[in-house]
């Protein structure tokens, strides 16, 4: 079993302190930062006490907390199935709780975007929630250059452009390999946050030599079992991306109520709006 020195590793980006009221009780996952001066790379995490039946390969078990082991792994492939967003502070008097704050809210200092991914991974047989922030959840969700609008412009593309007439792509029909973003050279690439911390982006670690081909995108292809769970999971959590955590002093926002993106300052993580629509991963 791996031993890592946690406060070398965590980085603010880990935090158990969220409000579970919407969790619907799935298992989560983080994407941990690695460290400049250790020359460390980021990975997905998770705890003992999300997994005690344990998983399976890529996941590895790893010693991070005192009352707690848990797994980490440092390529993992995933199939999104939905995502949501939702706004927050920290708490002035508890840095480690977070005030939530309604999508609509007006941008203001040390705001930052909760992003939680429904999906399904290596490892496990049913539905977990990848919870991300900051920097990290726009380089998995961002429309322009995200690791899911890559992926589309790749895979789901080719997929659409080789099928039948007619044929139907769903935007979970593929496997989607994530990583640690590397520089050419192959080193870590880090980041600087703007607010006196780095990140290790996560990265579509997905290369093809030429523009893909069908046969070249068919080793990513879930399988028609699989094909099955996720459009049932998809059909079934249309409103699991609408559910928001209580905003103090109120009550939880309307599904219905106007979705205004957060006005931010240029490098801040932008709230993203949904789509009705297929596309909805993406």
């Amino acid at each position: 079993m791996s031993t890592f020195d946690f406060d070398n590793v965590m980085n603010g980006e880990f935090d158990y302190n969220d409000d579970e009221s919407v969790s619907r009780g799935y298992p989560k996952i983080w994407w941990f930062n690695g460290v400049r001066q250790a020359g460390t790379a980021g990975h997905f995490y998770t705890s003992e006490k999300e997994f005690p039946q344990g998983l399976g390969n890529p996941w590895q078990p790893v010693s991070r907390f005192n009352d707690s082991d848990g797994f980490v792994a440092e390529r993992l492939c995933i199939i999104p199935i939905r995502k949501r967003y939702q706004p927050y502070k920290r708490d002035v008097m508890d840095s480690k709780r977070k005030v939530w704050l309604n999508p609509n809210a007006e941008w203001e200092q040390g705001m930052s975007i909760y992003t939680e991914i429904l999906c399904f991974m290596e490892g496990y047989d049913g539905l977990v929630v990848l919870a991300v922030k900051g920097l990290v959840g726009k380089a998995m969700t961002n429309r322009v250059d995200g690791i899911f609008k890559r992926h589309a412009d790749l895979v789901i593309a080719t997929a659409k452009k080789t099928a039948k007439k007619g044929a139907k792509i769903p935007p979970y029909m593929f496997w989607i390999p994530i990583a640690t973003k590397r520089l050419a050279n192959g080193r870590v690439e880090y980041r600087d946050t703007g607010h006196s911390s780095t990140i290790t982006p996560p990265e579509l670690d997905l290369v093809f030599k030429n523009d893909p081909t069908r046969d070249d995108i068919k080793e990513w292809y879930i399988g028609s079992e699989m094909m099955v769970k996720a459009k049932e999971a998809y059909e079934s959590h249309a409103e699991w991306r609408r559910e928001l955590r209580p905003v103090r002093g109120e009550d939880a926002p309307s599904a219905d109520a106007p979705k205004t993106a957060v006005q931010a300052p240029r490098n801040a993580p932008q709230a993203l709006q949904h789509v009705d629509d297929d596309d909805d991963v993406y």
